[in-house]
């Protein structure tokens, strides 16, 4: 799950956008929202574990907040991101 949600939380920041985890959040299921919150902005990510082992996006609703939400962000200054960012391969 960790792996899963890392290149997801890294495809968000890399866009200059900001997620907010669920709080429910498992080891099956891993959910994100928009800092604002609804219904301010909608954007909402979902993955989870299928029967086959593999996690794979099941739900996914992109920001619709202005640009300025986000600039700053202290995920997108985060070193853990950064580094992640770097290892990834395509």
């Amino acid at each position: 799950m960790d792996e899963a949600t890392g290149y997801v939380v890294v495809t968000i920041v890399e866009l200059n956008q900001h997620l907010k985890p669920a709080p429910n959040n498992n080891k099956s299921i891993w959910c994100a929202y928009c800092k604002l919150g609804k219904p301010s902005c909608p954007f909402y990510v979902r993955i989870a574990l299928t029967k086959n082992g593999l996690f794979t996006l099941t739900q996914y609703t992109p920001h619709t907040c202005p640009i300025t939400t986000h600039e700053n962000s202290k995920q997108a200054r985060s070193t853990n991101v950064s580094f992640a960012v770097e290892d990834r391969v395509f």
